[in-house]
C-alpha cells in the first residue's frame, strides 16, 4: 500500500513538473524571447521571437482589411522597414525596436467573436527560402467567447536572415 501510494504522489509530482515547464514555454514565448521550432527531419533550429499578438485595437479595424492576410518586411529595405513600423505602432501602440532580419505580420481579418487566435506551427529553414507554418485556431465548440468583432494579429521575428519567406496557413 505505501508502495502505491509513493507511485501516485511521484505521478502526482511529475505530472505538475510538466505542467509547469510548459506554462514557461508559453510565458517565455508571451515575453518575446527567441522561440525555436525543429524540423523532424532536419534538426537545424530556425529561431524566431514573437514581437506582438493579440487583436486590432477598436479604432484601427476600420483601416485593416477584412479578409485573412500576412505582410513581409525585410529589414535590408528601408522602405518595407519604415512601414513595418508604422503598421506595428498601429497594432500595439508602441513603438518596435530597431530589427535585423525578416518582420512577419499575420493578420486573421475581421471576425464576428473573439477566441481567435494565430500560432506559429513549424518554421523550416531551407537552402534559399524559409518556410513559415501558421494556423488560425478558431474558439472550441460551446466554448464561452467575446461578443463583438475581432480581427486577431501574430507579429514574429526570424532574426539575422534576409531569405525569402514563404507562408503557408491552415485553419483549425
Amino acid at each position: 500500500m505505501q508502495k502505491f501510494l509513493m507511485l501516485v504522489i511521484a505521478i502526482f509530482v511529475l505530472g505538475g513538473c510538466s505542467a509547469n515547464v510548459q506554462k514557461g514555454v508559453e510565458n517565455e514565448q508571451a515575453k518575446g524571447e527567441y522561440m525555436y521550432k525543429v524540423n523532424a527531419l532536419d534538426p537545424k533550429k530556425t529561431a524566431y521571437k514573437i514581437l506582438a499578438k493579440g487583436v486590432v485595437p477598436k479604432d484601427e479595424v476600420l483601416y485593416m482589411d477584412a479578409k485573412a492576410q500576412t505582410k513581409i518586411f525585410y529589414s535590408d529595405n528601408p522602405k518595407q522597414k519604415e512601414a513595418f513600423f508604422h503598421l506595428y505602432e498601429r497594432l500595439t501602440g508602441k513603438t518596435a525596436s530597431d530589427f535585423d532580419g525578416v518582420a512577419i505580420v499575420a493578420l486573421e481579418g475581421t471576425k464576428s467573436t473573439g477566441g481567435y487566435k494565430i500560432e506559429v506551427e513549424k518554421i523550416e529553414d531551407r537552402v534559399s527560402t524559409i518556410d513559415l507554418r501558421l494556423i488560425y485556431r478558431t474558439p472550441p465548440k460551446g466554448s464561452i467567447v467575446t461578443q463583438a468583432f475581432t480581427s486577431p494579429y501574430l507579429v514574429l521575428l526570424i532574426p539575422h536572415t534576409h531569405k525569402e519567406v514563404k507562408v503557408f496557413v491552415s485553419e483549425e
